[in-house]
């Protein structure tokens, strides 16, 4: 009887483990249509989750950072840089030969509160901000030129109705600061791909204010590759029609759409 259970359990482990082997890498699957990405933090990339440092390098063709490229991150002080963390990242998907994409060169959020401020402690000028932006965009993409792939330049940018939101770069530099931030990205690195990151952008008035303000500067020359929807979905929301609309709509206008964050 227990040479039976035995011989039972031992064939069961023979048939998991082949079962197992037989399984497709996710990226694998998907190799012919799309990147299957992630975003890990600090504390992977550092091996402190082996199981999940191993998922991530056998799973996934492309990894976007999640915080250690952000200005707060890499340029906390005035004429201070920190790319230990962010140097890390990029070793790692070199490493395992992977798409990456940096996150994120202008954005209001996770951005130290001297930069919209002079020397004296007072909003930053039109032209100050412009130079600190494009100081911080010319060093942190030399850095990593032809190692990053694409870059999120631009991130969140817009409120749920379709109009620009009133941060600090909308408010100092006015509406085209990501024009201007776009066209700075290109100068650094042509060959980078640039994306508009954003997320609710399949809501029809937010994505369609989008999209109009992209056209005008697609329409003026401006180099933009890609519109990027942060998949901050659920069971409920948004429909699959809705989903699909924001592909059809970036599709128009002649860029790629992505899905470049997903909640899972």
């Amino acid at each position: 009887m227990k040479k039976s259970v035995l011989l039972f359990l031992t064939i069961m482990f023979i048939n998991i483990q082949a079962q197992t082997e037989s399984i497709p890498l996710l990226k694998d699957v998907f190799k012919d249509k799309f990147y299957i990405g992630n975003a890990p933090s600090d504390y992977i990339i550092k091996g402190n989750d082996q199981k999940a440092l191993e998922i991530l390098a056998e799973q996934h063709n492309s990894i976007t950072a999640e915080n250690v490229m952000k200005w707060e991150s890499v340029h906390p002080q005035p004429g201070k840089y920190n790319f230990e963390a962010a140097d890390r990242f990029i070793e790692f998907g070199l490493k395992n030969d992977m798409y990456i994409i940096g996150h994120t060169l202008v954005w209001h959020s996770q951005t130290p509160r001297w930069v919209f401020q002079d020397a004296n402690g007072n909003p930053e000028t039109r032209e100050g901000l412009i130079a600190k932006m494009e100081e911080h965009i010319t060093t942190v993409m030399s850095r990593y030129k032809g190692k990053v792939k694409a870059w999120d330049v631009v991130n969140e940018a817009f409120n749920e109705d379709g109009t620009l939101r009133s941060s600090p770069w909308q408010k100092i530099i006015g509406d085209d600061f990501i024009k201007i931030a776009f066209q700075i990205a290109n100068k650094v690195d042509p060959d980078a791909k640039l994306i508009y990151n954003d997320y609710n952008l399949c809501f029809k008035a937010k994505r369609e204010g989008c999209i109009k303000y992209i056209k005008s500067l697609l329409d003026e020359g401006v180099k933009i590759d890609a519109i990027g929807e942060q998949g901050h979905w659920d069971m409920v929301s948004p429909k699959n029609e809705e989903i699909v609309c924001f592909f059809e709509d970036v599709k128009k206008i002649g860029l790629k759409a992505m899905i470049t964050e997903l909640d899972i």
